[in-house]
């Protein structure tokens, strides 16, 4: 677990004795410390004629890649597992390659997602800079604002001088309609024709002399009220009696109707 000092003993050896898995394993001692910069120059010297050899130090450089996080570092550890691929088919290799590129790519959805909205965000930000149309509709609206606020106040004062003058009219008109029927009455009497004229003062005339009869007759009953005698009213009582298709009743022969109480009006 001493990988420290695993890993100057082996990169002592390889420098002396250029040996590739001397390079090989102070590459691994190194990565197991955490020094990737070393780790990759130690794979990087290691060569190898095996091919199988060959494969897992570009797996490893791959991992080396990864855990470097630098930048384009994940690109790099693509590259090399596809190296190391081409020479054995690997499934822990390929597993390690297909979780890079899955990470690449949510990374690049959300780096575009992000420049994309700075970028409407910036365009927005200059559009309503250099937009004069906006700026003059901003203008024309709070114009048009004012201006309707000024039409409706004019619109109310203008509807109390129209009351005002519908009230002075209607009271006009109350007051003509109050002198409209004697005028009609004397324009009536001017329109009329001569021979209506004169059949209307005749009317008018007789009227006049029954009204003038009519008082006569009231006051001579009042100053000569005329008496029946007894004898005569049993002269006409008896003459009453005697008639047969009258539809008087007989004042003599009548009796009086007893009242009954439960008598319904149905």
């Amino acid at each position: 677990g001493d990988y420290k000092s695993s890993a100057s003993n082996y990169i002592n050896y390889a420098n002396s004795t250029n040996n590739a898995q001397s390079f090989y394993n102070a590459g691994n001692s190194y990565y197991k410390s955490g020094e990737y910069d070393k780790a990759l120059q130690s794979y990087q010297k290691a060569v190898f004629e095996d091919t199988t050899q060959r494969a897992k130090k570009y797996a490893n450089i791959g991992n080396t890649y990864v855990k470097q996080a630098k930048k384009d570092s994940l690109q790099k550890a693509i590259e090399a597992y596809k190296k190391s691929l081409k020479l054995v088919d690997d499934a822990d290799t390929r597993k390690n390659l297909e979780a890079v590129k899955e990470y690449l790519k949510k990374q690049k959805q959300k780096q575009d997602s992000q420049d994309k909205k700075q970028k409407d965000s910036d365009k927005k930000d200059k559009k309503d800079s250099k937009d004069p149309k906006k700026q003059d509709s901003d203008d024309k609206k709070d114009s048009q604002n004012s201006k309707d606020k000024k039409s409706s106040d004019k619109d109310k004062k203008s509807d109390k001088k129209k009351e005002g003058a519908n009230d002075k009219q209607e009271q006009n008109r109350d007051e003509k309609n109050s002198k409209k029927p004697k005028e009609q009455k004397k324009s009536n009497d001017n329109n009329l024709s001569k021979p209506q004229k004169k059949r209307k003062d005749l009317k008018q005339l007789d009227e006049k002399k029954d009204e003038n009869k009519t008082s006569t007759d009231s006051k001579v009953q009042q100053h000569s009220p005329q008496k029946m005698s007894d004898a005569e009213m049993q002269k006409w009582l008896g003459r009453l009696n005697q008639e047969q298709n009258t539809y008087m009743y007989r004042l003599d022969t009548q009796k009086p109707r007893e009242e009954n109480e439960d008598e319904k009006p149905w």
